[in-house]
């Protein structure tokens, strides 16, 4: 697979965080924010955490919080999730058939993938799979984050 830059006009539907102080930062600024953004679905793995957005509130309206240092994704495909102003470098013809090919590769959706391009120009076939296979809401993460917090000291 390639992967390539594009303008960034996708429709952010989560905000990723990786390094262990970039996800420390997104816990903690996860946990200052009301009940509402705290309902968000949120995974969390070792170096890396995810926050998606939901439809919350009455008018059904997608919610995400601003958070720093986190990189926005948008949902490419099915539950495949890049970074915003990235693409799979492919005809528009076809990607989906490249999407469901995916799997034979070792990752299954909802996953996250983030290309490593380093400038607007470049095209690079190497990747960052993060796999997502239970979100819960941000509230009830928290509370397995400080169990295991206080499991270790």
């Amino acid at each position: 697979m390639h992967w390539r830059r594009t303008d960034p006009v996708q429709t952010v539907g989560a905000l990723l965080a990786v390094g262990q102080a970039t996800v420390d930062l997104m816990v903690k600024d996860l946990s200052r924010k009301s009940q509402l953004i705290q309902a968000l679905p949120f995974e969390q793995g070792l170096g890396w955490a995810v926050v998606f957005a939901a439809p919350l509130g009455p008018n059904r309206d997608l919610v995400l919080p601003r958070l720093e240092a986190a990189i926005p994704l948008y949902d490419a495909s099915n539950g495949w999730w890049l970074p915003v102003g990235t693409e799979l470098d492919a005809p528009d013809h076809a990607r989906a058939a490249l999407w469901l090919a995916m799997p034979d590769f070792g990752a299954r959706p909802p996953a996250i993938v983030v290309p490593r391009v380093r400038d607007a120009s470049e095209r690079t076939n190497e990747a960052d799979v993060y796999l997502v296979r239970g979100p819960t809401p941000f509230a009830d993460a928290e509370r397995r984050i400080s169990e295991r917090q206080d499991a270790t000291q």
